[in-house]
């Protein structure tokens, strides 16, 4: 993806004037941690795990570095920039990524 789309597409998740929730199964890596990041209110399921692992590629998270470092706070966003260790939901939530974990079968539960 272009980055310019990509700082544009992060940019309108982060303003829209309705609140956006990220509900996170899987894996959210790389842009899908940006995207939690923008989110308003962000929940994931037990299992979810998260990382910035394009450092792995010799590439810095630059496009969603700002909204990263806004949820979780620059210390923890330089160790995830530049060690692409993989964090677990309990983890992300205590560092602000998420606002809430939830069993996987909650999960739509506590989003709504």
């Amino acid at each position: 993806m272009d980055a310019l789309a990509l700082a544009r597409l992060m940019r309108t998740l982060d303003e829209l004037p309705k609140p956006t929730i990220a509900a996170v199964q899987g894996a959210a890596f790389g842009g899908g941690v940006g995207l939690v990041a923008c989110c308003d209110y962000a929940v994931a399921a037990e299992g979810a795990k998260f990382s910035l692992s394009e450092v792995k590629l010799g590439l810095v998270p630059a496009v969603i570095s700002p909204y990263v470092v806004a949820a979780i706070g620059g210390r923890h966003a330089r160790r995830l920039f530049t060690g692409a260790d993989v964090i677990e939901a309990p983890e992300a939530l205590s560092i602000g990524l998420l606002h809430a974990v939830a069993p996987a079968s909650a999960l739509a539960d506590v989003v709504d």
